[in-house]
């Protein structure tokens, strides 16, 4: 006996199966905006190299250090793939994306966003580091900063202190 059409049709599974249909999509966005990035440094390069006042090789090195990070991440990415699993690598590289973002000098941005920016600890260390680079700050200029940045690391510590604690006392597994 022969499948007919209407058989086959439904025999087949879905590409995604329908549990795995929110996080696919999510990644699919993951990955586009890292496709999005990736597109933009063309344009950027171009125009970073007239602000900055760069010539060509500069600007040529700053796309290859771009790419070169893909070549020479790539082995240690597997590695970390292979060894924590998938959903791992795919965090740790969103966590390296934002560090990588938090690189961008703050007073670029409107008010509003300077002022949301202040709920992460990258906003209050952009502010020190441009204090100090750039209108050559010292110790006492970026004394709040480093408060704050203080009061982020003790909170953390012993959030984690306590998440740890916690995990002994109720016998769980520390992976």
């Amino acid at each position: 006996m022969s499948l007919t059409t209407s058989d086959a049709k439904q025999k087949r599974t879905p590409l995604v199966p329908p549990q795995l249909v929110v996080p696919f999509v999510l990644l699919l966005l993951c990955f586009a905006a890292w496709g999005a990035a990736a597109n933009l440094t063309d344009v950027l390069v171009s125009v970073f190299r007239g602000i900055f006042d760069m010539s060509n090789l500069q600007a040529s090195l700053v796309q290859s250090a771009y790419y070169g990070a893909y070549f020479l991440l790539a082995i240690p990415a597997g590695m970390i793939t292979s060894r924590f699993g998938f959903k791992a690598g795919v965090l740790l590289g969103l966590g390296l994306a934002a560090l990588g973002g938090s690189m961008v000098p703050i007073e670029i941005f409107s008010d509003t966003m300077r002022t949301v920016a202040k709920v992460t600890p990258h906003a209050w260390a952009n502010e020190a580091f441009a204090e100090l680079v750039r209108r050559d700050g010292n110790l006492l200029d970026i004394a709040p900063q480093l408060g704050v940045l203080t009061g982020y690391a003790l909170v953390l510590f012993l959030l984690g202190g306590w998440l740890f604690n916690r995990a002994l006392t109720r016998g769980q597994s520390l992976q």
